[in-house]
C-alpha cells in the first residue's frame, strides 16, 4: 500500500526494513532519513489526530525547537488506561530527566532536534525519554487521543512492558534506589533479631526458637537477593548489547528518496522556514 502511494506522488517517501525491528527502531529510521526543517512523528493507526499537527508548526513558528503531544481521553480499556497512566505518572515522578506525563511520540521535533536525537548512540532507546534529554525549548499541547482504526493493536501488551523496562532502566536509578532502601530494612530486621537472640540466650531457654529465627532471616535474605540479581542482570543484559554495536535496524529498500544531497546549513535554513 505504502509503495501504491510512493508511486502516486513522489512526495512519498518509504522505507523498508529488512525485518520488523521494534517501534522504536523504526522511529529512529524515520527520524534519520527525514529532511525537513520539523519532523513531525505520530503512529499510523489514526490514535494521533492529525489535525494537531497545525497547532504543532505554530508553536515551532513562535520559537519552540519541540512541541508534544499531552494526551487525553484515551479510549481504550480501563485496565490500558490506568496501565498508562500509572506508568507515565511513575516515570515522571523518578526519571532523571524531566518526563511530561501523557506525552508519547507524537510531536514535532526541530531539525537539530532531531539530528542530535538520531546522533546518540543508545540500542535500548525511549524516545520521549530521549527527546527530553537533549533539551532545546520544549512545550506541550493537548491532544485528544482517538480510537484505534481497527481492534487490532501492533503492539503487544508484552511489548508495552518491555517499553516500560527500557525507560525505567535507561533514565532512572529508581530500580536500585528500591534496593538500598530493602537492604536498610533488611539491617534493621538483622539487628532487631541479633538483639532478640542475646535475649533468649541470656534471659530465656528458648534457644530453640532463637535457631528458628535466625533461620527465617537467612531464608528472608535469600528472597531479597532473587530479585536483585533479576534486575542486575537486566543492566548487564543492555550493556552487552550496548557493547556489541550492532545496527538498531537493517534497510533493505527504500522509495523516492534522492541520492544524498551535499551537506548544507540545517539550523539556518530551519531559522529561515521559521521567518
Amino acid at each position: 500500500m505504502l509503495d501504491q502511494l510512493a508511486a502516486a506522488s513522489d512526495r512519498v517517501r518509504v522505507i523498508h526494513l529488512s525485518r520488523n525491528f521494534g517501534h522504536q527502531s523504526a522511529v529512529q529510521a524515520g527520524l534519520a532519513h527525514a529532511r525537513g526543517d520539523a519532523v513531525v512523528l505520530m503512529d499510523s493507526d489514526l490514535q494521533d489526530a492529525p489535525e494537531a499537527i497545525p497547532r504543532f508548526f505554530a508553536e515551532w513558528q513562535a520559537g519552540y525547537d519541540v512541541v508534544y503531544a499531552l494526551r487525553t481521553q484515551r479510549k481504550e480499556n480501563i485496565l490500558k488506561r490506568f496501565l498508562f497512566s500509572a506508568f507515565h505518572r511513575l516515570m515522571s515522578s523518578v526519571a532523571t530527566v524531566s518526563l511530561p506525563a501523557d506525552a508519547g511520540i507524537f510531536g514535532l521535533v526541530d531539525r537539530r532536534v532531531a539530528q542530535q536525537i538520531t546522533a546518540l548512540g543508545e540500542t535500548d532507546r525511549y524516545f520521549p525519554g530521549l527527546r527530553s534529554w537533549v533539551g532545546f525549548r520544549q512545550t506541550g499541547i493537548l491532544v485528544e487521543r482517538n480510537a484505534r482504526y481497527d481492534e487490532h493493536p501492533r503492539v503487544s501488551l508484552r511489548g508495552l512492558f518491555r517499553l516500560a523496562k527500557t525507560a525505567m532502566f535507561s533514565f532512572s536509578s529508581f530500580p536500585l534506589a528500591i534496593f538500598h532502601v530493602i537492604g536498610g530494612v533488611a539491617a534493621l530486621v538483622f539487628l532487631g533479631l541479633s538483639v532478640f537472640s542475646i535475649f533468649c540466650k541470656l534471659f530465656t531457654q528458648s534457644g530453640d526458637s532463637r535457631l528458628d529465627v535466625v533461620h527465617r532471616h537467612r531464608q528472608f535474605l535469600r528472597r531479597v537477593e532473587r530479585p536483585g540479581i533479576s534486575i542486575l542482570g537486566e543492566y548487564v543484559i543492555r550493556i552487552y548489547d550496548q557493547v556489541r554495536g550492532r545496527p538498531q535496524y537493517v534497510i533493505d529498500r527504500t522509495v523516492n528518496f534522492a541520492p544524498p544531497a551535499v551537506a548544507r546549513d540545517d539550523a539556518g535554513e530551519a531559522s529561515s522556514a521559521r521567518n
